[in-house]
């Protein structure tokens, strides 16, 4: 069990993860259905990773060099159009958890320990340091 816990840690992916991949999954969706791209309406021409790329590039740019969904079935400019609003309020949230976790008061309480002696282990080792300190 030590051994799996040190090689291979459980890994909480939370909400983000998935919400990231559904998001570009949308965008690539989308894309892949034939809407066009204001700023690229060469886009629907374009090969499946050319598309990915773009899809991935929503969530840096959020779409502003881009230019908005336009052609294609309503359900792609849907999906789309809710990428579009999506990854800018992921990336908000990250950042807002972020800054919560930063100035979480129970953070600074550890900063106030200056000068203090922590001693761990039961050995013998740890007893005699413990007696030398008394």
């Amino acid at each position: 069990m030590l051994f799996k816990e040190l090689y291979l840690p459980r890994m909480r992916l939370g909400w983000r993860w998935p919400t990231a991949i559904i998001l570009f999954l949308f965008a690539l969706s989308g894309l892949l259905m034939g809407v066009s791209l204001s700023e690229r309406p060469d886009i629907v021409s374009a090969d499946i990773l050319t598309k990915a790329y773009y899809s991935l590039g929503l969530f840096v740019m959020g779409g502003l060099d881009l230019g908005t969904p336009v052609g294609g079935p309503l359900l792609g400019r849907l999906l789309l159009w809710i990428r579009y609003f999506g990854s800018p309020i992921l990336a908000a949230s990250t950042v807002i958890e972020a800054l919560i976790k930063t100035l979480s008061p129970h953070k600074w309480r550890l900063h106030r320990l200056d000068n203090h002696i922590v001693i761990a282990g039961s050995g013998e080792l740890t007893k005699t340091y413990l007696k030398a300190l008394l």
